[in-house]
């Protein structure tokens, strides 16, 4: 059985990784060039608003377990696992990166819905994996 501790440490890593993919998102939006410019920054401002949602969803998970959620960059960066977003992202890679992204995260969820015996976290995560599995869907069909 999990204790508070080990569940706020895992929903950190989440948020740390929510965080990242934020901002990359908003990276992406701005950078991306091409024939499918317009599509893709509706795309990823979508993305954007739905992650930043996601992310007061489990800093407020971390606070009702009486944890403290991580609230800085430079903490963001240490713990996340998802690397940022680099300089040249073409269209293609773009669309890659996501798809490896959303599946680290989907995988952190599974990981610990398997685990979990924390009913109320386990709902926020399922909630979470079903969006994240639908986005992961839709990001392999384009890449199809």
């Amino acid at each position: 059985m999990r204790n508070n501790e080990n569940t706020i440490r895992e929903l950190n890593q989440l948020l740390a990784d929510l965080f990242v993919l934020y901002t990359k998102l908003h990276r992406y939006r701005w950078y991306i060039k091409g024939k499918n410019i317009f599509t893709l920054r509706k795309l990823f401002q979508e993305y954007s608003g739905e992650i930043s949602a996601d992310i007061d969803v489990v800093a407020t998970r971390i606070l009702a377990l009486g944890g403290q959620p991580f609230a800085t960059m430079d903490t963001f960066i240490k713990h996340a696992s998802l690397e940022e977003a680099q300089a040249d992202d073409e269209e293609l890679e773009i669309i890659k990166q996501l798809l490896r992204d959303f599946q680290a995260i989907n995988s952190q969820l599974t990981r610990f819905l398997n685990d979990s015996e924390d009913h109320p976290t386990t709902d926020v995560f399922v909630k979470l994996s079903m969006k994240y599995s639908e986005k992961l869907w839709l990001l392999q069909a384009y890449l199809d």
